[in-house]
């Protein structure tokens, strides 16, 4: 036995140290990806700002980690780039004074709730209050160079299906060299279950790593400009996501996939109809066949037992909004909160007890910290592109539109369960889908003009 309990040590050990060791790795290069950023801009002729979004992409796996204190890495590329680089482009669009507006009261709203909530604010909230600017920094940027340059949607669709390639890869290597393998500072309590792993890729936490994947699948489907038909390696990727939820154990993000799914398979014209039916058909023969292989299939806690443990934290946050209706108890403030007022909010990793900082519900997490105005004001933002693009849609039928739409829905039933955005990479991924939502809708809109005025100008 003596030996046995050695072994283990020694072997928990050595994970470890490898765990350490790869981590140390991949900061010592998020470190040098943010200083090389600044001295090639130095040097760099081009589109200054086509340049940052495309390296915020490529760079994308390391601007979660904290090359210097307070600041990850895409909030200090992004603050400084925008202070001393970014050249404003004279391309105006329909309602972008409105986006402007609601952007500008959203961050009055918040930095308002961060003064007047009873917990005050403190240096651990600094951050999650820094990380609002640079998602708004990224997709205005975003929505700018695409406008001036069509063909740049394109080459952002495809940065995001090499970044899944990635992903993918960095999962088949945590397969053979274990999760200690990670870019994140602290391996997540939730990796571990009792009779599997569940695997996050470059992510923190698999449930984000599964709604990363749901999220940029339906990318994938987007064809390139030149692009008459789309590539077979193209559906070899969603398929791969889906295994790659599996392997995660996320059921949010893949219900969100299935969601997304739906919505294609409703709006979309036969040929697509017939290709969703037949991935359905597949997806049912690889659970039919290897449930024992796939992590979400492991899940040992009984799906009532885990509603009933939920429902209960539901309700402690949601009589925290009550309390504190207008403006909430203040942004990331949750965890403070619930280690003063609510004590049996607690999670157990070895030794060390540590109070909530999520409700098991992105929606509340919002609501409960930034109160009625924070929420509405946020949601009217991410809304309103969506209602507008939802509508253009069923004139014009542009497909990669609903695929667009399809990414964002999957967002919405992934976050139901799971508050994503405490990684700024799932919340950098969701602007970004949003911006390409608002330049499809301009871009439609700009050619349907186009078209009619073409046909007034032939009827003359």
């Amino acid at each position: 036995m003596k030996r046995f309990l050695r072994l283990k040590t020694e072997n928990n050990c050595f994970k470890n140290y490898y765990y350490t060791m790869w981590y140390g790795l991949f900061k010592s290069i998020a470190i040098l990806s943010v200083l090389f950023f600044f001295i090639y801009l130095f040097f760099y002729k081009a589109d200054k700002n086509q340049f940052y979004v495309k390296y915020i992409l490529i760079t994308y796996p390391f601007l979660n980690i904290y090359p210097f204190p307070i600041l990850k890495g895409f909030a200090l590329i992004s603050i400084l780039f925008f202070v001393f680089f970014y050249k404003p482009k004279n391309n105006s669009f329909e309602n972008g004074r409105l986006y402007s507006m609601l952007v500008f009261l959203f961050i009055v709203v918040v930095t308002i709730g961060m003064f007047v909530c009873d917990l005050g604010v403190s240096w651990d909230t600094l951050p999650q209050y820094l990380a609002i600017f640079p998602v708004f920094i990224f997709s205005k940027i975003l929505i700018e160079s695409c406008l001036e340059n069509n063909d740049f949607f394109y080459e952002i669709i495809n940065l995001i299906k090499y970044l899944l390639v990635f992903s993918l890869i960095f999962l088949l290597v945590q397969f053979f060299l274990g999760v200690e393998f990670s870019i994140s500072k602290t391996l997540n309590s939730n990796i571990f279950i009792s009779e599997g792993v569940r695997y996050p890729s470059f992510l923190s936490d698999p449930q984000d790593f599964s709604n990363f994947l749901a999220m940029t699948s339906f990318l994938c489907l987007i064809k390139s400009k030149d692009e008459e038909k789309l590539k077979p390696i193209n559906y070899v990727l969603v398929v791969l996501c889906v295994l790659g939820m599996m392997s995660a154990g996320g059921r949010a993000g893949l219900m969100g996939f299935i969601m997304g799914l739906l919505l294609v398979l409703l709006f979309s014209k036969s040929q697509y109809k017939f290709y969703v039916l037949g991935f359905g058909i597949a997806f049912y023969l690889i659970i039919l066949n290897f449930q024992d292989i796939f992590s979400i299939f492991k899940r040992g806690t009984d799906l009532d037992e885990t509603y009933k443990f939920r429902h209960t934290i539901w309700e402690q946050a949601y009589e925290m909004f009550l309390n504190n209706p207008f403006f909430g108890i203040g942004l990331g403030n949750y965890q403070r909160y619930v280690s003063l007022h609510i004590p049996d909010q607690v999670w157990i990793s070895g030794q060390e007890v540590f109070a909530f900082d999520i409700p098991e519900s992105g929606y509340l997490k919002i609501l409960s910290e930034l109160g009625a105005t924070g929420f509405i004001a946020m949601f009217t933002i991410i809304l309103l592109p969506i209602f507008r693009a939802f509508i253009l849609f069923l004139k014009v039928k542009d497909f990669t539109l609903l695929l667009i739409l399809a990414s964002i829905s999957s967002w919405f039933v992934g976050f139901n369960s799971n508050y994503s955005f405490a990684d700024n990479r799932i919340l950098l991924l969701f602007g970004l889908l949003l911006s390409l939502l608002i330049y499809r809708y301009i871009f439609l809109n700009e050619l349907i003009d186009y078209n009619n005025e073409n046909e007034t100008q032939s009827e003359k």
